[in-house]
């Protein structure tokens, strides 16, 4: 890593995303993924937002229409009608206070990624540092917090081909970004 600040901007970006984790497998608890994958589409417009208040991109009218599209697009199928966006019961329901937390958490994430590979951190060095430092935020987690490791306990009730599905495509998605780095 080119400096000491990259590094521990990529472990707090790494902190970042165990968060951002938690909170949405918390929502898929309590929700389908008909609602938190809509919802977690308005990350891309939020990275958008601040990096541009940030000063790293500018908000061009390419972006703002993206903005109001994604947005438009997100936002319908995550709840069950239009007059429910203007409900605060909509906006502070469980799984909709774990999603709206995750965004932000995923967007600086993001943001983060980009300020790194603006001060001379390549892509994988930062997947690597960050991956790491969320691996260890979740084994914190796993000794620390009683629900966390109430999941972990239960993990070898879940069949083999799951676990074995879910560690093929990690797999594939590291070894994606080894060969497109």
């Amino acid at each position: 890593m080119e400096s000491n600040r990259s590094f521990w901007a990529s472990v707090a970006a790494g902190w970042l995303y165990a968060h951002a984790m938690r909170a949405v497998m918390k929502a898929w608890e309590l929700v389908p993924s008909t609602i938190v994958t809509p919802m977690m589409q308005l990350t891309g417009p939020t990275v958008q937002l601040l990096e541009a208040a940030m000063g790293i991109s500018r908000l061009t009218a390419y972006v703002w229409i993206a903005f109001v599209l994604i947005t438009c697009g997100g936002l319908p199928p995550s709840i069950d009608s239009l007059p429910q966006l203007a409900k605060v019961s909509t906006w502070t329901s469980p799984s909709m206070r774990l999603l709206l937390k995750a965004n932000p958490l995923y967007s600086f994430y993001f943001v983060t990624l980009s300020w790194c590979v603006d001060n001379g951190v390549t892509e994988m060095q930062f997947v690597v540092v960050s991956n790491l430092a969320a691996v260890a935020t979740l084994a914190v987690g796993f000794g620390s917090d009683r629900e966390l490791r109430r999941h972990a306990c239960r993990i070898g009730q879940v069949a083999a081909f799951p676990k074995l599905v879910s560690s093929a495509a990690e797999c594939t998605n590291y070894l994606s970004m080894l060969l497109l780095s």
